[in-house]
């Protein structure tokens, strides 16, 4: 019989905006500020979960993820790609906007 891991998408943690410690239906899940970027990312992407070291059962962290789809552009690739891109990139010299 195959195991079945137990895979979260950000919609089944409300979209968490923040690091911390979110209720699940079998406990608590830690999400890490790098958990939120790639979700911030790739939307759609699912992480396994795993038991966290230490835990009494009832602590979870995000292990491997599936993207499932294309990266979503940052918002300023956004406003690039709507209006179409014509002319030259600023030099990544110094601090950006």
């Amino acid at each position: 019989m195959p195991l079945t891991v137990p895979r979260i998408s950000w919609d089944q943690v409300g979209k968490a905006g923040e690091p911390g410690r979110y209720k699940i239906m079998s406990g608590w899940l830690t999400i890490t500020v790098d958990d939120l970027h790639i979700w911030s990312q790739f939307p759609g992407a699912t992480f396994t979960l795993y038991e966290a070291p230490g835990g009494d059962g009832n602590e979870y962290r995000l292990g491997s993820v599936n993207l499932n789809t294309a990266p979503v552009a940052a918002p300023r690739d956004r406003q690039i790609l709507a209006r179409g891109f014509r002319g030259s990139l600023p030099a990544l010299t110094g601090d950006l906007p």
